[in-house]
């Protein structure tokens, strides 16, 4: 068996694909300890309530939160900056190629009621990227990962997995979009 691949100096978890399978839980490295009387959030974990039932949507969003968590937890272990900024550029480009993708199911939308949703939700895209790379720059000069990037993480499954792509889904299917 391969052992899981190391990617800016962070095992992996091997991925399985396949749509049947349920993340309960992200392995984490129980050295690494993130007490909730700390004030930190605990990591990011994929949870099947996050589903919206479209299988790319899905898919993107169960990788998102993974390779958040993988994130986190380099953080958490204070490994070397450089590997952490790697790690979040790598997931930084992995969540603007997720917003491209809905923004093309998007294009499908006609009714008034769907466009304020578009607009929306597409505004709520860029200012989450801004706030992502503010967050990665200050990274950059020395803030604190752990911190900042809970932030991150708990703003990633409110706003954008939860809210705005259930929202999104009602719309595609009362507009007849197939899913």
């Amino acid at each position: 068996m391969n052992p899981a691949p190391v990617k800016h100096g962070v095992r992996m978890k091997p991925r399985n694909h396949h749509p049947l399978v349920i993340l309960h839980s992200i392995t984490l490295n129980p050295k690494v300890t993130r007490l909730q009387g700390d004030g930190l959030l605990p990591p990011a974990i994929w949870s099947e309530t996050y589903r919206v039932g479209h299988a790319e949507m899905d898919h993107h969003h169960r990788q998102l939160v993974h390779d958040f968590a993988v994130i986190q937890q380099a953080a958490a272990a204070n490994l070397p900056r450089t590997q952490i900024l790697g790690l979040l550029d790598d997931w930084l480009d992995q969540f603007a190629r997720h917003a491209r993708m809905e923004e093309r199911l998007m294009e499908q939308l006609t009714l008034p009621m769907s466009q304020d949703h578009r607009e929306a939700h597409m505004a709520e895209h860029v200012a989450f990227l801004h706030q992502a790379m503010d967050i990665r720059n200050a990274l950059a000069h020395g803030e604190d990962a752990v911190h900042a990037l809970d932030h991150l993480g708990a703003q990633m499954i409110a706003f954008d997995m939860i809210r705005r792509d259930f929202e999104l889904i009602g719309l595609l299917l009362h507009e007849g979009i197939a899913l």
